[in-house]
């Protein structure tokens, strides 16, 4: 048995970016730090990149902005291609299955819900 599952709550490093592939599909790419605290004066930050598809990188593209706090439920995905020189590069990331506004932006405003999340029936979802 193998699971390759993540959960990520952090803050949007920046608006998200998103295309269509040639085929019509949406792919929308941002980044998200996670702090790590530890006794009085220690911490790190991580930086992670997330992509979304379809309708959800439709809807984090018009929802999610820089300073967000966001939840992200993934997996971990590996992209490899070659540079300019031709050496083979390799970045590490997230890919979205769910994803959902969280507490409050970074400057302090309310999030906006999801319109899943007001049409939804919490009796449904035992």
């Amino acid at each position: 048995m193998s699971v390759n599952r993540v959960f990520l709550v952090g803050f949007c490093g920046r608006d998200p970016e998103l295309r269509y592939t040639a085929q019509g599909k949406a792919l929308c790419k941002f980044s998200v730090a996670t702090v790590e605290k530890w006794g009085q004066d220690n911490k790190r930050t991580t930086w992670h990149e997330i992509t979304c598809w379809g309708w959800q990188a439709e809807w984090a593209s018009g929802n999610v902005r820089k300073g967000s706090e966001v939840y992200i439920e993934g997996s971990i995905s590996v992209h490899t291609w070659e540079d300019r020189e031709g050496k083979r590069q390799k970045a590490v990331g997230v890919t979205v299955r769910d994803i959902k506004l969280v507490g409050k932006s970074a400057n302090g405003d309310a999030q906006p819900k999801r319109e899943e999340d007001e049409d939804s029936n919490p009796d449904e979802a035992f």
